[in-house]
């Protein structure tokens, strides 16, 4: 599947203007459905009840997820938790395979006309539960957020999503791995990045959005999948977990 990352429109963000009540923004899930290795040690036992914490924009910060196995997907549910206070475009998954960097790539962004946009009102700095899924069949692709569904759409259908990539949290990968720019990296709060090869239920999406992994991912579990941590990134307690 090819769909490439959105294009840079030339325009600046006016980062000293607030944003009003209730406008809108962006959410890109970018499908391509069609290395570079770093001496660090891989830490194992999953992040059950934690969040990774992005306090500053950089190029060199990042989380990489080790799953056991990453197969060919020809359907897939994302879920994840994030809050930011961003203002700009910013990368929150980014999974690439040799021949495209963006495979699959949670993208947020202000403004500007993207592939696969689904708008929804600006959270601010609050948490929010986000999933995505999308299968091969009929193309349909739906976004969840705090467990309300969005409209449908459809792209790629009869395509796939490679396997045997890499996971990026945090960054956006301009090639396996690497290729990272401060200005998209993510600054804010991100937890719970499940994966699943299917599509889920509404039942199972909202059981999720009200849970704190209460189930995992079977090509991503965030309570078990190992990961690399690189710069200044934190890792805490998340508070919803204690709930």
């Amino acid at each position: 599947m090819s769909l490439q990352r959105p294009k840079d429109t030339g325009n600046e963000l006016d980062h000293s203007s607030h944003r009003e009540e209730g406008e809108m923004y962006r959410l890109i899930t970018t499908l391509a459905l069609l290395v570079g290795v770093h001496p660090t040690s891989a830490v194992s036992g999953g992040l059950r009840g934690k969040s990774l914490i992005f306090s500053q924009p950089s190029s060199t910060s990042y989380v990489k997820l080790l799953p056991r196995r990453f197969p060919e997907l020809r359907s897939f549910t994302l879920c994840l938790l994030s809050a930011t206070e961003l203002t700009r475009n910013h990368a929150l998954f980014s999974y690439a395979t040799p021949d495209n960097a963006n495979q699959l790539l949670f993208w947020v962004l202000e403004l500007a006309a993207q592939q696969i946009p689904f708008e929804l009102p600006d959270p601010g700095s609050l948490l929010r539960h986000l999933c995505v899924s999308w299968e091969s069949e009929t193309g349909r692709i739906t976004l969840w957020a705090d467990g309300r569904r969005s409209l449908v759409k459809t792209a790629r259908q009869g395509q796939k999503v490679t396997g045997g990539g890499v996971v990026i949290l945090g960054q956006e990968q301009d090639q396996v791995g690497g290729g990272f720019d401060a200005k998209q990296s993510f600054v804010g709060e991100l937890s719970q990045v499940n994966l699943w090869d299917r599509v889920l239920g509404q039942r199972e999406v909202s059981e999720i959005n009200r849970g704190c992994g209460c189930l995992g991912g079977n090509v991503i579990d965030w309570s078990t999948v190992a990961f690399e941590s690189r710069g200044t990134v934190g890792i805490s307690d998340s508070p919803e977990c204690e709930l």
